[in-house]
């Protein structure tokens, strides 16, 4: 979602909203900031809280973020797009790395450098291929012939954004699942 998306910005900024290349880095600029702040926070939320907490509110926040650059995505300005960035980044930073923390804890000790390991090259992977997928609907729409290529592209963009919002509602899920296992191996443990 994170690599996929600040791929589509950019580019949504600039053919859609035709800006200049340097105002399409610039808007991804906050969010990343102010998620990359907060990150320690993130951690001390899930030392303090749980996992539960940080993982099931950035999914959310991830999946919410995505909603709405989707819900406005053919009428997106740069303010908007600043604030929903910025409330998907803030999903992404709460759940990406309390993600693997709690993954490791339900992986026997003799396996938790395969684990991250496995961790670290699935992120990588699911970077490439999530810049990839939302490059290819973009591409689906701006190849159709019956429209200006801005508004192709803006119409791209948003099946783009509900695609990264079904991996955002994939996520919480996955949580679910995760919490499910981590519940079934404390009790095998007991």
């Amino acid at each position: 979602i994170n690599i996929g998306v600040s791929f589509v910005l950019p580019n949504y900024i600039q053919i859609v909203n035709k800006q200049t290349s340097l105002i399409g880095g610039l808007v991804l600029l906050p969010g990343s900031i102010i998620a990359g702040l907060l990150n320690p926070y993130f951690g001390r939320l899930y030392d303090r809280l749980g996992a539960r907490v940080p993982l099931y509110s950035g999914a959310f926040l991830m999946a919410l973020g995505s909603f709405l650059l989707a819900n406005w995505g053919l009428n997106l300005n740069t303010w908007m797009i600043i604030y929903f960035y910025g409330i998907l980044m803030l999903g992404h930073r709460m759940s990406f790395s309390n993600t693997m923390a709690q993954s490791l804890k339900i992986v026997d000790n003799d396996l938790k450098s395969d684990a991250t390991a496995v961790c670290q090259t699935a992120q990588q992977l699911a970077g490439s291929m999530g810049t990839a997928i939302l490059a290819s609907i973009i591409a689906i729409f701006q190849n159709k012939h019956s429209a200006n290529y801005a508004s192709l592209t803006a119409q791209g963009s948003m099946a783009a954004f509900y695609f990264t919002f079904s991996l955002g509602i994939l996520i919480l899920l996955c949580d679910w699942i995760m919490f499910k296992l981590s519940k079934e191996n404390k009790q095998k443990k007991v």
